[in-house]
């Protein structure tokens, strides 16, 4: 690999994109300097391993690091030829257009006039499209993986708009075979446009091809498959998953895995024949897949060169999904064929995700009003497998731990959260939570969630963080569906867990009791719940271990100067409280806001005004806001 000559984040054109740049310059440039590549992907791969404890960064701060990664993603992908399209078939007239056979039901979309892009008319130069169907090699994938961590890593503890023209060098290697490697580029590639959802729309991410290799992977695998056939059998997605994960049950019935095989196998795979000018199937037996290595597969479709290129990327999706199902036998039990299931397990998990992150790519684009449509068309259950596999979290105690169903349900969490974001399917999406049919699933999740947080184990901050701001986005449906007062007293209940230090989750639990509680059930349950005494009390515990503890912070490097002694998470949660406590003075008029404002919190409020050094000028500025609410309402 070609080694790069790294430039220092002192470049007067970088410092003029952020004031704050200059106060990193030692930061990146600790980095930077380091002239190997492996070096310095590696010192990355090192500070991912430390907890992000300060407030999330301006990413345009991180443009020279990410600059650096983007030259390496291009070196990679010019040696092994990843920059490619899809090819158009060489015939294009209406009697071929008839005749295409495994089309992409989304394809119309996406050749139409109307999104069409000079870039991607190809010149005179032979294009090798080998890449689609060629593995790299395996020290390749691991520093490529290692840089994809890293940016996923930044693009998670930073905030602001989208930074495609530092990334958009990952494009190529959603076109590699390696499902991890695709998972990583569509991760990097979802999270991002979801930064810029409605503003940035037309960015180079979000490019018809790269849609059009999204909808492959959508629709190669579905949520349901129903029964065609005697021969076939309907298969659920989420049942498949559930029961793959599961622990041994007593009864042996019970341990019966079935492979959906007849969805995949014998494998056939339908193609349009330029040089035949007719339709053709490729087909390959169960036992020739189960004795070939995906890469042995490949490498077959290559030699025989049968199949045109405009079908390759296809064609490698469809062949990893026949090895997974390529099993020795149609059921596994789940106790005597544990080898076999954990590979099962260990291939589907990565591309399971790879769909449901596509789907979230789905809505950030600017083809979302005509792809969703034709996805929930194509993909019937998709929404529900999404709402049904978001409410299995902490299912632990149910689950093996080496089949953790986790990073599969961030996935779907993703999803729902860019789909609650549009117009055309929210109304479906509050449906689908909070009907009679989930609400009681629900409902259990919270009450599990609770549990966790109680006893501190097995807690998934970033879970919690984007279940409960889906919750938020969502709370304006709770009065429709007559749950808001169950809801907000559950949600009160996990506020006010004693002791609770997972400050990130109970600030994201505030926000949506913030968004509730103007409604007269809202303020009734969260009284009931003990939200009323916990406000007071909780703040009183909290400032007087903030004051009596200054220095707890000591040592963290901050890199800009910070108004606050306190930890960030605490500090914010904390600012989420005192928002929760004036928005509740503000829209109650009851006797019951009365119990709030004893002599202990109004010193408690007199303290954080007191100690601006430890609490910073966001706290104080809540606390303002308090003080001329009570002056305005005459308490």
């Amino acid at each position: 690999m070609a080694e790069l000559r790294p430039y220092k984040v002192n470049n007067p054109s970088k410092d003029s994109e952020n004031e704050n740049t200059k106060f990193y310059t030692g930061l990146l440039n600790s980095f930077l300097d380091l002239e190997d590549d492996h070096e310095f992907v590696s010192k990355l791969k090192d500070y991912q391993q430390r907890e992000w404890v300060r407030a999330p960064d301006d990413i345009i701060i991180w443009i020279p690091v990410l600059d650096r990664l983007n030259a390496l993603f291009a070196c990679i992908a010019e040696k092994h030829h990843l920059n490619i399209n899809i090819p158009d078939l060489k015939e294009n007239n209406d009697n071929t257009s008839l005749s295409r056979t495994n089309s992409n039901v989304y394809d119309h979309i996406f050749d139409s006039n109307e999104f069409s892009d000079d870039s991607d008319v190809e010149d005179d130069m032979e294009v090798l499209y080998d890449a689609f169907l060629t593995l790299l090699p395996k020290d390749t994938e691991t520093f490529i993986l290692d840089i994809i961590n890293f940016i996923l890593f930044l693009l998670e503890n930073t905030t602001k708009t989208s930074v495609d023209s530092s990334i958009d060098g990952i494009l190529g290697f959603l076109n590699v075979p390696n499902m991890k490697i695709k998972l990583g580029c569509m991760k990097v590639l979802a999270l991002d446009a979801s930064r810029g959802l409605k503003t940035y729309a037309y960015s180079r991410l979000l490019e018809k091809d790269v849609m059009k290799k999204s909808s492959i992977i959508v629709s190669s695998l579905l949520c349901s498959t129903p029964s065609n056939t005697e021969e076939t059998t309907s298969s659920d997605l989420f049942e498949f998953l559930n029961k793959l994960s599961s622990n041994p049950f007593d009864l042996p019935k019970g341990n019966e895995l079935i492979i959906p095989e007849n969805n995949f196998l014998p494998f056939s795979f339908e193609y349009y024949s330029e040089e035949n000018d007719c339709s053709e199937i490729f087909k390959l037996n169960k036992e020739t897949i189960i004795n070939s290595s995906y890469n042995d597969l490949l490498l077959l479709v290559k030699q025989q060169k049968l199949i045109p290129e405009h079908y390759w990327f296809k064609l490698s999706i469809e062949l990893y999904l026949a090895k997974i199902f390529a099993t020795s036998k149609n059921k596994l039990n789940l106790k005597d064929d544990a080898v076999e299931i954990k590979t099962l397990f260990d291939l589907l998990n990565p591309f399971v995700q790879l769909k449901f992150y596509s789907v979230g790519l789905f809505c950030c684009s600017n083809y979302f009003d005509a792809v969703i449509p034709i996805m929930c068309e194509v993909d019937k259950s998709v929404f529900d497998c999404c709402r049904r596999l978001t409410l299995t979290a902490y299912s632990s105690e149910n689950e093996r731990e080496e089949l953790s169903l986790k990073e599969i349900i961030h996935s779907t969490l993703f999803a729902l959260e860019c789909l609650s974001e549009l117009p055309i399917s929210v109304d479906d999406i509050n449906e689908q939570m909070f009907d009679q049919n989930s609400y009681g699933y629900l409902v259990m999740l919270l009450d599990r969630i609770k549990i966790a947080l109680t006893t501190g184990k097995n807690i998934d901050t970033k879970y919690n963080v984007q279940f409960f701001s889906l919750l938020k986005t969502l709370s304006y449906g709770f009065s429709d569906f007559s749950i808001t007062s169950d809801i907000i007293y559950k949600l009160t209940k996990i506020l006010i867990i004693p002791d609770c230090e997972d400050y990130a989750a109970l600030l994201s639990v505030s926000k949506i009791l913030d968004a509730c509680i103007d409604l007269e059930e809202s303020k009734t349950a969260f009284e009931n719940a003990g939200g009323y005494t916990f406000l007071k009390n909780r703040l009183n515990k909290e400032i007087d271990f903030c004051i009596d503890n200054p220095n707890i912070n000591a040592g963290v490097e901050y890199y800009t100067k910070v108004s606050h002694t306190v930890p960030f998470k605490q500090i914010s949660f904390l600012s989420g409280l005192a928002s929760l406590f004036s928005k509740i003075i503000e829209v109650d008029s009851s006797d019951r806001v009365n119990t709030l404002l004893d002599s202990s919190i109004l010193n408690t409020l007199n303290k954080i005004l007191l100690n601006r050094n430890i609490f910073g000028l966001t706290l104080l500025s809540k606390v303002l806001n308090i003080i001329q609410i009570l002056l305005n309402k005459d308490i």
